[in-house]
C-alpha cells in the first residue's frame, strides 16, 4: 500500500464526514494509488462513528478509544494499523488542494525514497472556510532547505496535516524518543519533535511549494 492517512478526532462530528469526503474526492482521479484512511476517535462525548461509517468505503477504518488517550498518544495507537509505505497524519478539520495531492501522488509512486515532504500551509484550509476552492498555479516538489529557511520550516512541522513521511523511519524516530522520554506521550509536542527527528534521519526530504 502506499499510504495510511491517520486522521486523529476528537468532538469534531460535525466536520469530520466533510474531511473525510473532501480527501476521497480529491484522491479519485488517482486509480493506481492505494491508500487507507485510519480515522482514531480520542473517546469523543458524541461519537462520530455513524457519520464516518455512513460513507461506505472500504478504505476506511475506525478506531474508537474507550477513554482519552491524549493526542499523541491516540496518534501513535493509530499509527500501529497503519499499512502503507507512507504515513499522514491530517487533522480532522483540514482541506487540502488537490494540486498537492497530485505532487504527492506523483512523488509516491516515483518511490523515490523520501524521508519526509511537506506541503506548504497555502495548500490548505479549514472546512469553515466555505470560500475556499482549488488553488491556481503549479506546485513544485523541491529539495527542503532547512537551515536558510528554519522559521518557516518550523511552522510546517507543527502543523499536522503539512507532512507526508516513510512510516518505516516515523517508527523508528517514535521509539527512539519514547526509549529516552517517555514522558513525551502525554505531550502534544511529540508528533513536531517526530518530524524533527525524521527530517534528521532522513537522507532525502522534499517540500512542496508553491509558485
Amino acid at each position: 500500500m502506499n499510504l495510511s492517512i491517520i486522521i486523529p478526532t476528537f468532538n469534531r462530528k460535525d466536520v469530520i464526514g466533510y474531511t473525510i469526503q473532501h480527501l476521497l474526492n480529491q484522491f479519485h482521479d488517482f486509480c493506481n494509488f492505494e491508500f487507507e484512511i485510519i480515522v482514531s476517535d480520542n473517546a469523543s462525548v458524541v461519537s462520530p462513528e455513524t457519520v464516518v461509517a455512513d460513507i461506505k468505503d472500504s478504505r476506511i477504518t475506525y478506531i474508537s478509544n474507550k477513554e482519552n488517550l491524549g493526542m499523541s498518544k491516540n496518534i501513535l495507537h493509530a499509527v500501529k494499523k497503519a499499512k502503507g509505505t507512507y504515513l499522514w497524519v491530517f487533522g480532522d478539520d483540514d482541506l487540502v488542494d488537490f494540486v498537492a495531492i497530485e505532487s504527492l501522488v506523483y512523488l509516491i509512486q516515483k518511490d523515490d525514497g523520501f524521508g519526509i515532504l511537506q506541503i506548504a500551509k497555502k495548500s490548505f484550509a479549514k472546512v469553515t472556510d466555505i470560500k475556499w476552492s482549488r488553488l491556481i498555479g503549479t506546485i513544485d516538489p523541491s529539495p527542503m532547505e532547512l537551515p536558510a529557511n528554519i522559521k518557516k520550516q518550523d511552522s510546517l512541522f507543527g502543523f499536522l496535516s503539512s507532512n507526508i513521511v516513510s512510516t518505516k523511519i516515523f517508527n523508528e524516530v517514535a521509539d527512539e524518543i519514547l526509549d529516552r522520554e517517555g514522558d513525551f506521550l502525554q505531550n502534544n509536542y511529540l508528533p513536531k519533535l517526530i518530524n524533527y527527528g525524521i527530517c534528521k534521519a532522513s537522507r532525502k526530504k522534499l517540500f512542496i511549494r508553491e509558485e
